[in-house]
């Protein structure tokens, strides 16, 4: 999963609250989405 790993060095280099809850965000869309993409 080199998607999954690009996504954690971003959030490894955030250091603002703000961008790292969009990330949080995003992050569970992206989960969502590979759900959904399994079933």
């Amino acid at each position: 999963m080199d998607i999954e790993k690009n996504i954690n060095s971003i959030f490894s280099s955030v250091d603002h609250k703000r961008t790292y809850n969009r990330w949080m965000i995003l992050r569970c869309v992206f989960i969502k989405l590979l759900f959904f993409n399994i079933k």
